[in-house]
């Protein structure tokens, strides 16, 4: 698989280090550098390219990547919103994993803080976590580079 940089658009307002910093402390624990950078650069947004194939085969489709600390309109949920919801409060996701992305029915892309890589639950199984468990990628920069519009995405089937 090719990795290139991906562009996001409708990202919320700029995450400065500091701000950032602020809302690692209150999740008690730091971003992993793949998304500090990354999110240092673009703070949630929607990718350009926005399909990925995993190794296993599996198709994932994500809708848009959440803010940090700020909302492009009230209603968008930030990344400390899904991890405080999923993580803390519903206890349905372990503390190492962090939701940082959506489909298009709002299920969560997360980053497994223990290994690094990227996996996908699906909502029907969040009872039954390793019922739903997909592995996406090995790592977020991976996942992020390794994406593919839907035009080459599809191409890849011919």
């Amino acid at each position: 698989m090719k990795l290139r940089p991906n562009r996001f658009t409708e990202a919320s307002k700029k995450l400065s280090p500091k701000v950032l910093a602020e809302v690692e402390a209150r999740l008690g624990f730091e971003l992993p550098e793949a998304l500090r950078r990354h999110y240092l650069a673009k703070n949630g947004g929607v990718p350009a390219r926005n399909h990925f194939r995993s190794k296993s085969g599996h198709e994932f489709t994500v809708d848009r990547f959440l803010p940090i600390a700020h909302r492009s309109d009230e209603d968008e949920e930030r990344l400390e919103d899904a991890y405080a919801k999923m993580v803390v409060k519903e206890k349905i996701f372990p503390k190492h994993y962090l939701p940082f992305a959506i489909d298009e029915g709002g299920a969560y892309y997360s980053f497994d803080r223990k290994t690094g890589g990227i996996l996908f639950v699906e909502p029907d199984h969040y009872d039954d976590l390793k019922k739903g468990l997909s592995k996406v990628a090995p790592s977020f920069d991976e996942f992020v580079e390794g994406m593919l519009t839907e035009e080459e995405f599809y191409a890849d089937e011919e």
